[in-house]
């Protein structure tokens, strides 16, 4: 039996559009990431959240 030169990642991908193209969140994200789309896009529309710490003083007049 003769080795397969290809690698698991492109079977991953042929048999994903094999059985009608990427439909979910994991076969979209095999064929973007084999066909070389932009990785960085989601990071881009994500928002960076940062929380200020404050002293909270109780009064007790």
């Amino acid at each position: 039996m003769k080795q397969s030169k290809k690698t698991t990642f492109q079977i991953m991908y042929e048999t994903v559009m094999e059985n009608g193209g990427p439909t979910g969140p994991l076969s979209k994200a095999v064929v973007d990431a084999f066909e070389g789309k932009n990785q960085f896009q989601q990071r881009e529309n994500k928002i960076i959240v940062s929380f200020i710490k404050t002293k909270n003083k109780l009064s007790t007049d």
